[in-house]
């Protein structure tokens, strides 16, 4: 059986053109990683949430991440993607931790984006957190 990765990213911006460049990015850095790691089952599950969910109210916003929270709980892997580590993915870092689920930080790419065409990183910015 293939192991169930939680792909993190960050989704909130300071504006709303950010968080929409955010979410494209989430999408990208998902289909690379699924074009990559075949052997793997890699999930997003708050992506189609985002059309459910408002990120810029803070009740919604806890909501959907209580609801990450438990997704986390019932993946084999965690791994963290975009540029940086936001509150949101620490958090779901901290729940993978507490629950011995391996992770993997792939955020030390920064912001450079995994190639368009889905080839491999010619070297993968990526360490065990």
């Amino acid at each position: 059986m293939k192991p169930l990765v939680y792909l993190a990213h960050p989704v909130r911006g300071n504006t709303p053109t950010e968080t929409e460049v955010n979410i494209h990015r989430a999408k990208h850095w998902l289909g690379w990683c699924i074009r990559n790691h075949p052997n793997h089952l890699i999930i997003a599950p708050w992506l189609p949430e985002l059309d459910i969910f408002d990120e810029s109210d803070d009740r919604q916003r806890e909501t959907a991440l209580q609801r990450c929270l438990e997704v986390v709980e019932r993946c084999d892997e965690l791994w963290l993607t975009g540029p940086r580590v936001t509150s949101g993915m620490a958090m779901e870092a901290a729940r993978a931790k507490d629950r011995g689920i391996r992770i993997m930080d792939f955020t030390l790419a920064g912001c450079v984006m995994p190639p368009a065409d889905g080839a491999p990183f010619a070297r993968m910015p990526w360490r065990a957190a």
